[in-house]
């Protein structure tokens, strides 16, 4: 891990990037999310999870992926320049698949982060030295027209995929998101407080999503990525990150 230590999510200590910023646990950041969340194949969504994780089964042979666009603002109270960030993640838990229920993914907001696009440098550090989420730098274009939210992510000059989602009406709400990511050979499971609005509308059309040519886009077409969500979400409001804790432990 370049430049920092693992901390207990109860440390306040200051952690300095190779970027040369510092930040605190728990990183605090304004940040609005759009997602979609659609069916795929679980056989190729659990061909993409680490050692220790089974995709949440959605369905007879079915797994939820999850498209989300975001703007993240004020990080760390504006140590962290801001930065707009696309994530493929796949709905998981840690565990055997046999003994993974069937559930909806609208009851289940675990995930595993599988790549992770972001606008700047120092995000990228920010995320792969303090979590191991798998980011990379990209030019990501958000913008909002007629209650509906667009994001193009372009990775290396090669377009990954355009997704625009709905707006569903909004509600204040106090909620915890679950994501894994993999450090040091160390599955890390990162609970993130947020505070704010958001809205979900299921089982929704109301979405577009247009894969491109780079090569993670034929990943994601292997998927066999359904045409009807289940879910599309959005949020605004304030998250609050702690260090990961490796699964498994008390």
């Amino acid at each position: 891990m370049r430049g920092t230590e693992r901390h207990d999510p109860t440390d306040a200590d200051a952690v300095t990037l190779s970027t040369g910023q510092t930040l605190e646990f728990p990183v605090p950041i304004d940040s609005t999310i759009s997602s979609v969340i659609l069916p795929a194949d679980w056989d190729a969504a659990a061909g993409l999870l680490p050692p220790g994780l089974s995709p949440v089964r959605a369905g007879l042979g079915t797994a939820a992926v999850w498209l989300m666009g975001a703007q993240h603002r004020n990080v760390g109270g504006g140590a962290l320049a801001d930065y707009d960030e696309f994530a493929l993640m796949i709905s998981a838990t840690a565990g055997d698949p046999a003994g993974i229920p069937y559930v909806s993914p609208l009851l289940r907001t675990e995930t595993y982060v599988w790549y992770m696009p972001v606008t700047t440098e120092s995000a990228r550090a920010f995320g792969d030295e303090l979590w191991g989420y798998p980011k990379v730098v990209a030019d990501i274009d958000i913008e909002e027209r007629d209650g509906r939210r667009r994001t193009r992510v372009t990775v290396d000059g090669d377009h990954l995929l355009t997704f625009a989602v709905e707006r569903p009406p909004m509600i204040p709400r106090d909620d915890t998101l679950i994501t894994y990511a993999v450090q040091d050979e160390t599955l890390l499971r990162i609970e993130a407080d947020m505070v704010g609005e958001m809205g979900l509308w299921p089982y929704t059309t109301a979405f577009s999503l247009t894969l491109g040519e780079h090569p993670k886009a034929e990943t994601l077409r292997s998927l066999d990525l359904g045409d009807r969500a289940f879910a599309r979400l959005f949020g605004e409001g304030r998250l609050r990150f702690p260090a990961g804790k490796p699964v498994g432990a008390s």
